[in-house]
């Protein structure tokens, strides 16, 4: 009986607590004040992050140029044959083999905010990202060497340095073009894929969805190297000519 009488008196004092405080928000215009006190008894509603598309974009952005795929491709019996001399008389030539790597990925750096899309009722991201595209083309200049000549004499010689960057442009053109033919734009586009999507997941934990945009594969300056020298290639004949 004691323990009720106490319990009692308990409420008691709960209610008349929350009466005054009525009674003074209510002498006062303190309605809100009123308000919050039921508000903070009131259970509260769980919260959640969701990772804004501007974060996102940012996130993507801060990659840069995503390198995904480095192919590295050997050739030997890359041949050079030059035409020179007085009336080209001289028709010399040498055999190389060479060694490179070529490099493809996707320019994150060209993704914009509208490239993000999220859709509620699929709670999915579609994510728009540029074409794959070759990112470099490199040789190994000690790797690419002349292991044999031909057609030469005492009055029609080989420039065995000039015959290396010949060989050296050559190489690059067929690196570039096997590899093209290989399909590496398309194993980077896959590579970004994972890439991506993984990178989108451990930040929203929402389901993803990438696309790839169309458009002309712009070759870096490494994978369309100059001739070297005065050195012009005749299509006619397979032999390279200077002017």
């Amino acid at each position: 009986m004691g323990k009720a009488i106490n319990f009692n008196l308990g409420c008691v004092i709960v209610l008349g607590i929350l009466a005054a405080a009525i009674a003074c928000g209510l002498a006062n215009g303190g309605f809100d004040m009123v308000r919050g006190v039921f508000q903070s008894l009131a259970p509260q509603p769980p919260t959640s992050q969701i990772a804004s598309t501007q974060t996102i974009f940012q996130g993507i952005r801060s990659l840069g140029r995503l390198v995904t795929v480095k192919v590295e491709v050997a050739k030997a019996g890359i041949d050079v044959v030059t035409h020179y001399g007085i009336a080209n008389v001289c028709r010399v030539g040498a055999s190389h083999v060479a060694q490179g790597t070529i490099e493809a990925g996707i320019d994150l750096g060209a993704v914009t905010a509208e490239d993000i899309v999220f859709d509620e009722a699929s709670s999915t991201y579609t994510i728009r990202l540029p074409a794959a595209r070759l990112t470099g083309c490199y040789l190994d200049p000690i790797a690419t060497q002349q292991y044999r000549s031909f057609g030469t004499s005492p009055v029609c010689w080989i420039d065995s340095d000039e015959m290396r960057r010949l060989a050296s442009y050559v190489a690059i053109n067929e690196f570039r073009d096997d590899a093209l033919e290989g399909g590496i734009l398309l194993d980077a586009q896959r590579q970004a894929d994972v890439v991506i999507t993984s990178f989108v997941r451990a930040l929203t934990s929402k389901e993803v969805k990438i696309e790839f945009q169309t458009g002309q594969n712009e070759l870096p300056v490494s994978c369309q190297p100059e001739p070297p020298g005065l050195w012009y290639f005749e299509e006619s004949s397979g032999l390279w000519r200077k002017r």
